[in-house]
């Protein structure tokens, strides 16, 4: 699969074995070395010092001859070949259904990198409001002009939590990551619910294990939501 990047195509390799890994990088060394400008430069060292023309070892004419050398392997493309501990064997029908893409969604975010040129989602207005619930009461969040201690003086959330909210209404794409007990699935479940609430959209939610699945969706419940439909097995 090629991207595009700054410095020009890059291409992933993903070698099976370590033994195939070793012997790749032992290929890409010798292909470097056996060039055939490489070879002829080399040739020209060897016959310096095999006619006697060169009396020192490294003479300025070997020298210069070197110094060509380098500069000709230092313009060689270099390759960055990462060996990877885990299998991708796993991630084969993903990487697959890559290839025979012809654009990624969400690029920006995802490929190039480029979360600053990220913005609020089109379907969600500039004022959104909570649910109507004890921790939230119905509580208005302005976008465009967000503070952070009026939410949380008007809501059960803390700082951090306010802010992680805020980034995930203002962003195509949101990461919220965090150790367990700091409220996660919470703002997750306060996320879709105010989606749910404030626009007319429906939401897929993805889930790891069914147990995941099961505790977000009983989030949502709690946060009012009554409208649901779960797919997958070992469901609660």
């Amino acid at each position: 699969a090629w991207l595009q990047a700054p410095g020009g195509p890059q291409i992933g390799v993903v070698f099976e074995t370590e033994d195939d890994f070793t012997r790749s990088l032992q290929e890409l060394h010798h292909n470097a070395f056996t060039n055939d400008r490489i070879l002829d430069l080399n040739k020209q060292l060897r016959e310096l010092k095999d006619d006697g023309r060169s009396t020192h070892l490294r003479s300025p004419q070997m020298l210069d001859i070197e110094e060509r050398r380098d500069a000709f392997i230092n313009s060689l493309i270099a390759y960055d070949l990462v060996e990877a501990s885990n299998s991708f064997f796993s991630y084969r029908p993903t990487l697959h259904a890559l290839q025979g893409m012809e654009g990624v969604p969400l690029a920006d975010e995802l490929v190039h990198i480029h979360p600053s040129n990220s913005s609020r989602p089109s379907y969600l207005p500039s004022t959104m409001k909570m649910p109507d619930i004890p921790d939230f009461q119905g509580f208005e969040c302005h976008l465009d002009n967000w503070s952070t201690t009026k939410v949380t003086k008007g809501t059960s959330l803390d700082e951090s939590q306010a802010e992680a909210l805020l980034h995930a209404l203002t962003s195509r794409v949101a990461l919220i990551q965090g150790p367990p007990g700091t409220g996660k699935t919470f703002i997750g479940a306060l996320l879709a619910r105010m989606i749910r609430q404030n626009t007319d959209e429906s939401i897929l939610c993805v889930c790891y294990t069914n147990h995941a699945l099961d505790q977000f969706l009983e989030h949502l419940l709690a946060n009012g939501e009554q409208r649901i439909v779960r797919i997958g097995g070992r469901s609660k």
